[in-house]
């Protein structure tokens, strides 16, 4: 801790963090079953059928975790980008030829060669009227249901906060009141399906991205908790989760009001506790193998986990009733069947790649 840390360009428990985050990405692609937009879909579960105790706890759970992972994704993002810094300046043309390579290529080399056609085989796609162009702004435009939204609107992230940091605007106690703003016309956009090219999530994003940039600092020199503290502390938060959740259809005006700020205290506290909990276990699990294999594999399971979803999605109907659901055996033993086929494919199809190209 005592060593300056303008000569720090890699450090073991962001390296941990990226392996959770990942992890619950994954999770929480485990729930879905009926996804419907103008550019495609699927409809798996009957509208008739109830859901069984175990199916709407998963529900929740994901719903909680989904209100700070992405936000975590980008605050690692913005953290690591401090780290890449503090070992060579970047040049604005440099960045953007980096993050090209690192972020659009893969975005369109998994889109085309993997995605869409694990997609279309599963049925996606059945029901368009014009597939071709459903593909092209539902997938490549993101205007549909795609995974790879991230590393798409990652990109304009890069070069946002690139200008506002060269401008020195983070000296200024407004711009953070601005990137709140925006973070919350982002979210609304995206929800209204004004999500063209990933510009909404590039709005809601950019604020923790720049608060992972700053904090890394604060963050790496902060002596961490106990992992009982950490967990309760995400379980208080999961409580208060369902509470909100619960009380919007009661107060349907003010939870519209104090949606956004609460949405962003669960993000904030959420991803700051996931990171104290990776800090912790990272001195402890960093002798494993299998860790270690995650670890070098992190981006390679969130690009190729989430289509796997929908392989197991169209088999389904030939090995489960229409109210699979109702069953809280069944829905345990979905869900967890469907985590470990997204995550262990990803890994095989992610080393087969390297193999095959002999490349990282």
């Amino acid at each position: 801790m005592e060593k300056d840390l303008r000569t720090i360009t890699h450090v073991d428990w962001i390296d941990f963090l990226k392996v959770i985050a990942t992890l619950l990405v994954i999770i929480g692609h485990c729930t879905y079953y009926n996804i419907q937009s103008p550019y495609g879909g699927i409809n798996l579960l009957d509208n008739n059928c109830g859901a069984s105790l175990s199916s709407k706890l998963i529900n929740y759970l994901i719903g909680f975790i989904y209100t700070f992972h992405m936000p975590l994704f980008m605050a690692i993002s913005g953290m690591c980008f401090f780290l890449s810094q503090q070992k060579r300046k970047q040049s604005f043309p440099y960045l953007v030829k980096s993050k090209w390579k690192r972020l659009l290529i893969p975005f369109l080399g998994v889109s085309i060669f993997y995605s869409i056609p694990l997609k279309w085989l599963s049925g996606y796609w059945n029901n368009s009227a014009d597939t071709l162009h459903d593909i092209l702004f539902g997938r490549l435009f993101l205007l549909g249901n795609t995974h790879l939204w991230y590393v798409f609107s990652l990109f304009w992230i890069f070069i946002i906060f690139y200008f506002i940091e060269s401008f020195n605007l983070f000296k200024h106690k407004w711009i953070w009141g601005l990137l709140l703003l925006l973070s919350w016309l982002g979210r609304y956009m995206e929800a209204s399906g004004m999500g063209f090219l990933g510009f909404a999530p590039t709005m809601e994003h950019l604020l923790y991205f720049s608060v992972g940039f700053y904090a890394f600092n604060w963050i790496n020199k902060n002596e961490v908790r106990s992992v009982r503290f950490y967990l309760s502390s995400l379980a208080g938060l999961f409580i208060f989760y369902l509470i909100f959740v619960k009380c919007q259809p009661l107060f349907p005006q003010a939870t519209s009001t104090a949606k956004y700020p609460i949405i962003t205290l669960l993000a904030l506290l959420g991803g700051s506790n996931i990171i104290g909990l990776s800090k912790r276990l990272s001195k402890k699990m960093r002798s494993y193998k299998f860790i270690t294999l995650l670890k070098n594999n992190t981006y390679e399971l969130y690009l190729y986990s989430d289509p796997l979803n929908y392989v197991l999605i169209a088999c389904l109907p030939y090995f489960v009733s229409e109210c699979f659901l109702e069953s809280n055996v069944t829905a345990i033993f979905l869900f967890l069947i469907r985590f470990i086929f997204t995550a262990t494919g990803a890994l095989l199809v992610a080393l087969l790649l390297k193999r095959i190209f002999k490349r990282k």
